[in-house]
């Protein structure tokens, strides 16, 4: 295993760590809250996906936020 992925493998592990954590510390509300904005944030990052897969390959590579690519490693972490 590379470094990188040795890296990537312990950040996993970490942000596991702390959702869980911060599922079991936080009261029902705060869960509920935290998870609805990471719902509204994938939805968002979802539909930027399916405009920017209408538009043409220079404006797909020049459109990629921020949050799109933390909505892509996330999905890519669970799979």
């Amino acid at each position: 295993m590379s470094a990188s992925q040795q890296e990537r493998t312990r950040a996993r592990g970490t942000e596991r760590a702390l959702a869980r954590r911060a599922n079991l510390t936080s009261s029902p509300r705060d869960r509920t809250r935290r998870i609805d904005a990471e719902r509204q944030r994938a939805r968002r990052a979802q539909r930027s996906e399916r405009d920017r897969d209408r538009a043409d390959p220079e404006e797909r590579r020049t459109s990629q936020t921020q949050e799109e690519q933390e909505v892509r490693q996330e999905r890519n972490r669970v799979l």
